[in-house]
């Protein structure tokens, strides 16, 4: 037999877990959760689909010009086991006759490395292109020697079978006059 709960004709339950007062129930404030119609999964897709296919035909016959949907070569590039890999530097000699290397860097030069490795062919048939470096690096740094000589050089390291097999310094071009780059000390 059910004893009646003195709050108002419930029975009473023999479970002492549910005895006492109960917290009230709380209601959700996050609104509820929307859906996207048709229309817009649609134009996502579209917008995927357009993207995707601009990617895979730039990576397969784009170049550089059409780049995002085309490859940065100078990031895309695999070199051979007997092949070289080359890094541009830049030698300066300063008005004081000190010979050292310029970082490549827009905080340096005013241009970042990859500005200057895109030019470096305009840069081979104009050398005189070298001089507005020496500008801006004056201009960046009026506390510091002029650069009164720069050399727009490669480090090549030789590779034989995957492994760096020799190094040498070849200096593509120089301002004021073209001429090889001596020796940094070290």
């Amino acid at each position: 037999m059910q004893s009646i709960s003195p709050e108002g004709g419930r029975p009473a339950s023999s479970d002492p877990a549910s005895e006492g007062p109960q917290p009230p129930e709380q209601r959700s404030t996050e609104p509820p959760v929307q859906t996207l119609g048709r229309a817009s999964v649609a134009w996502r897709l579209a917008a995927l689909l357009l993207g995707t296919v601009l990617v895979v035909r730039g990576s397969v016959i784009g170049n550089d010009v059409e780049w995002p949907f085309g490859p940065m070569s100078q990031f895309a590039f695999r070199v051979g086991q007997n092949d070289a890999i080359r890094a541009t530097f830049l030698q300066a000699r300063t008005a004081d006759g000190e010979v050292k290397l310029v970082p490549i860097t827009v905080s340096d030069l005013g241009l970042a490395r990859a500005e200057i490795e895109g030019q470096q062919p305009s840069i081979i048939r104009n050398p005189s292109m070298l001089a507005d470096l020496a500008a801006s690096y004056a201009r960046l740094h009026p506390g510091q020697p002029k650069l009164t000589q720069l050399w727009l050089n490669e480090r090549v390291t030789v590779l034989r079978n995957g492994r760096a097999a020799g190094e040498r310094v070849d200096t593509l071009v120089g301002w004021p006059a073209n001429d090889t780059a001596p020796e940094l000390p070290r």
